[in-house]
């Protein structure tokens, strides 16, 4: 037996006349086939009448007659004799998000077989950038989303940008930042800088994947201890510390005025500047 635990159940039968002029107990009876269908997990067959009526409660006579009712309006079949399935059940279930992964998974090893190759075109990243990284939470976020790359680099390779939370979760690059930040996924908006920056420090450090979520854990820690002048905790979703902190290799101080609450941070910048 299937373990699945949810169907779908489309909106638009609220609009269906086929269902709309059902008596009630029929319309009833629609939505628990679909869901004993959905727990057979065979692709719309119903299970016995005798195990139906004891699911639903009801006498075996009574069931087979309404489920003969709505054979004539084709919301059920039977195939062999005394084999009932839900009509139309199996194109009606499938997971839109399991087939855009399953593109995704296409498209990724169509990539590979293609020979592309993970290259930067230019890897050079100044530091004296990190002379103008904000402390404030709220002006760091001004350029939260911004790529990484300045006109013309390009860190090229690798599978392509996701498009879906459930794509971005197989994404090699996705799954640093996730493994770095505890479980996190970047906003649709962010899986490109998030990608490119994943990519350019992984190259330029030369380290593993198991390597470099070391190297960004640091900057995540001080980022997530953080405290704004209100008291609170920087906005987690924002990806400062990966764009602007750790691709420039610089923490910024803790302003003097919020150190006393924030000694963790200071310890973590302190190592993070010790392992650049």
């Amino acid at each position: 037996m299937n373990k699945k635990f949810w169907i779908k159940l489309y909106m638009e039968i609220l609009d269906d006349p086929k269902m709309g002029r059902l008596p009630d107990h029929l319309w009833r009876l629609v939505v628990e086939l679909f869901l004993l269908a959905g727990r057979e997990g065979q692709d719309g067959a119903l299970p016995h009448i005798s195990e139906m009526a004891w699911s639903l409660r009801v006498p075996e006579d009574e069931l087979l007659k309404s489920i003969r009712a709505l054979s004539e309006v084709e919301v059920v079949h039977e195939g062999e004799e005394g084999a009932w399935c839900v009509t139309h059940f199996q194109e009606r279930q499938q997971c839109e998000s399991s087939e855009r992964v399953k593109r995704y998974r296409e498209r990724y090893r169509s990539d590979l077989c293609n020979g592309e190759v993970a290259g930067v075109s230019s890897t050079s990243t100044s530091k004296s950038n990190s002379d103008s990284v904000s402390v404030s939470e709220d002006e760091a976020g001004v350029n939260a989303q911004r790529s990484p790359m300045e006109p013309g680099q390009v860190v090229a390779g690798g599978p392509p940008l996701p498009t879906s939370p459930a794509e971005a979760m197989l994404h090699p690059d996705v799954r640093v930042y996730t493994a770095v930040t505890g479980g996190r996924i970047p906003g649709l908006s962010q899986y490109r800088p998030v990608i490119e920056t994943v990519r350019l420090l992984r190259l330029r450090q030369k380290l593993d994947d198991a390597a470099l979520r070391t190297y960004l854990l640091p900057y995540w820690l001080a980022w997530s201890s953080r405290r704004r002048q209100d008291g609170r905790l920087y906005d987690p979703g924002n990806i400062t510390w990966l764009t602007e902190w750790a691709l420039n290799e610089s923490i910024p101080p803790v302003p003097k005025a919020s150190a006393p609450a924030q000694d963790r941070a200071e310890v973590i910048r302190q190592v993070a500047g010790r392992q650049t």
